[in-house]
């Protein structure tokens, strides 16, 4: 058996401890990246931070097993980028209708749809129209109560626009990247925590087997978002100007950050803190909302 030196034995120790500070020292340097992240540009964060982590200080835990937290602090969720709108319209009985954005985004993605590998065109149709009709009425269309039969529809114009030239959205900016970077954490009790599914979904055509074949997964917006945050944090600011947030809870008993409803689905869909327990979303009696 080989001999190992006392001093062998002192500097494998010096090494490990070195590794170990090493370690440390770089999980630091990751917690103050992600603070700086968190709180850039936004000085009201930055104090809610502060007074986080003095109401919580390191190693707190919630004493009662109905609490997932005592403070919440986050930036909200990422909305998908803006469709920019080319004004082609879709005729309607032989007569011209200028669709709004929303209406005209459904109809721009259901021609880039190949009707070929459609199983069930009547059921796709039935539920494209429902889609259409629902985001002319979000647009507050003066043809929502006209435009009801699929087959006087002609979207030959929009088919054509959007085969040549596709279809456009507003491109990421500066404030985009960097939201998208602060909505990846929450303080949650004082503590940094990942945040999963904050980015908002694409709105799409659902190409499924079933009876939801042609649904619309709808383009979502501020409105449509319940925010739950610590009743003393400050309310993220809404992304989209003009806009506001649906609902505003302080929900401790909810390790969520965010939720929306899924228009084919019909079921919640969450901007969740991971590594806490995540009951189901329910009726939320005694919790404070702000209704904005």
């Amino acid at each position: 058996m080989r001999a190992v030196s006392s001093d062998s034995i002192h500097n494998s120790s010096r090494g490990s401890k070195r590794k170990r500070a090493s370690t440390e020292g770089s999980k630091k340097d990751d917690a103050e990246l992600r603070t700086k992240v968190l709180t850039k540009g936004n000085k009201k964060f930055k104090t809610a931070l502060q007074a986080a982590t003095e109401a919580t200080p390191s190693g707190n835990t919630v004493d009662s097993d109905k609490l997932l937290w005592k403070t919440l602090l986050h930036n909200g969720v990422v909305f998908p980028p803006r469709y920019l709108p080319h004004r082609v319209p879709m005729q309607y009985d032989g007569k011209p209708v200028r669709l709004g954005p929303c209406a005209e985004e459904v109809a721009s993605m259901y021609a880039k749809v190949d009707e070929k590998k459609i199983r069930d065109i009547k059921m796709f149709e039935k539920n494209i129209m429902a889609g259409l009709r629902r985001a002319m009425r979000k647009d507050q269309s003066p043809d929502v109560n006209t435009v009801i039969d699929f087959e006087k529809c002609d979207f030959s114009k929009i088919f054509k626009y959007v085969r040549h030239c596709g279809i456009r959205y507003e491109e990421d900016t500066e404030d985009t990247v960097s939201l998208r970077k602060r909505c990846r954490f929450a303080i949650v009790n004082g503590e940094q925590e990942f945040v999963s599914g904050f980015e908002i979904p694409h709105p799409r055509i659902f190409l499924g087997l079933d009876e939801k074949i042609g649904m619309v997964k709808d383009r979502v917006f501020p409105e449509d978002v319940t925010i739950n945050i610590g009743e003393e944090s400050p309310v993220p600011d809404c992304p989209i100007e003009g806009h506001n947030w649906g609902r505003v809870i302080h929900e401790p008993k909810e390790a969520w950050v965010a939720f929306w409803m899924d228009s084919v689905y019909g079921d919640e869909e969450y901007a969740e803190i991971t590594g806490q327990k995540v009951r189901p979303l329910r009726h939320l009696l005694g919790t404070t909302v702000q209704r904005l």
